[in-house]
């Protein structure tokens, strides 16, 4: 059962042939030619043995590969997300791994932040108030369409959607009648032309280039096949 959980939390490749989380082990990628087990699988240097790092997947990357990777991620808000760097695999980044490889201060200052913030919005118990100047989280015991109220700015909102409170009206409905009245907007017309909801928070998302593998930036929740509407 344990190891089930880590398999589907992306911590544990599905294969459990492979080999265990350890510096120095080694697994051949999924593409058309072999790489020596002491060259870097990215820019195919030889460093010492140290300089290589790897996760529960066996994927072995120098030290520098892994900082530019992170770097990049960071950037673009990516944390929990991180995935490694090997063709198809799909194992994720820990918070510790990434921490220790990144270089610069402010990088390791801002992926904590973005973590952060990164948790509390796949939590389906927590929710940031949407008070303007406000970062306090709100808990519920269930991700229901309730009305809650901040304690400090006073801003009182549906807890499963984040909108004003609209009972009767369920979190959907409301939605699609909020869409339908800014259907004038060339803004409103380039959302239904252009975005897809994501299936699991609902949020729009835009796709504007590359593969099919889509991510949320909200909930960080992937899919492979997007089509817009």
């Amino acid at each position: 059962m344990s190891s089930t959980l880590l398999i589907t939390s992306r911590i544990k490749p599905p294969d459990e042939s492979l080999p265990s989380t350890s510096r120095g082990a080694s697994r051949p990628l999924p593409v058309t030619y072999s790489i020596p087990s002491d060259v870097c699988g990215i820019c195919f240097d030889n460093f010492r043995d140290d300089k290589y790092f790897s996760l529960s997947c066996g994927h072995r990357f120098c030290d520098g590969c892994w900082s530019s990777h992170l770097e990049i991620q960071v950037s673009q808000r990516v944390t929990i997300a991180i995935e490694c760097m090997a063709v198809e695999c799909h194992v994720l980044v820990p918070e510790e791994f990434a921490l220790n490889l990144l270089k610069k201060a402010y990088l390791r200052e801002k992926y904590s932040q973005f973590a952060f913030y990164d948790y509390v919005k796949s939590h389906p118990q927590l929710k940031f108030c949407p008070g303007v100047n406000c970062s306090a989280i709100v808990r519920a015991k269930e991700s229901l369409p309730r009305r809650v109220t901040c304690k400090y700015c006073k801003t009182s909102f549906c807890f499963k959607c984040g909108c004003d409170y609209h009972a009767p009206t369920d979190c959907l409905t409301i939605k699609k009648w909020l869409t339908k009245c800014a259907d004038d907007s060339e803004t409103a017309n380039y959302i239904s032309a252009h975005t897809k909801d994501c299936p699991k928070c609902h949020i729009c998302i835009e796709k504007n280039g590359g593969c099919n593998h889509m991510q949320c930036y909200s909930c960080k929740f992937a899919t492979l096949h997007y089509k817009t509407i």
